[in-house]
């Protein structure tokens, strides 16, 4: 019995907010700057789906809230897709 320990999932639900790219009031910042952690950029996708599909149950569920934006629809439905994920729901 020796190796590295199976991990197994913990989650019923994840839920991510993904940046809008909007100002934030109250944060400490100039008007109209919009502060760098609330600006999509890079490859923000990959990491969402590599942690659902490795800590969500196998009847568990993601709620991901992305700005309505068609590259950013597109690039989510191809990573859910690839990491074996259907959209149950679309608001």
């Amino acid at each position: 019995m020796g190796g590295t320990p199976k991990r197994e999932a913990c989650f019923d639900l994840i839920m991510v907010d993904m940046p809008d790219g909007l100002y934030v009031p109250g944060v400490r910042v100039a008007h109209p700057k919009v502060p760098s952690w609330n600006i999509l950029t890079g490859d923000w996708a990959e990491p969402i789906f590599e942690v659902a599909r490795s800590h969500l149950q196998d009847d568990g569920a993601t709620f991901l809230f992305h700005p309505d934006i068609l590259d950013v629809r597109e690039t989510t439905d191809s990573y859910a897709e690839a990491y074996g994920f259907k959209c149950l729901h679309d608001w």
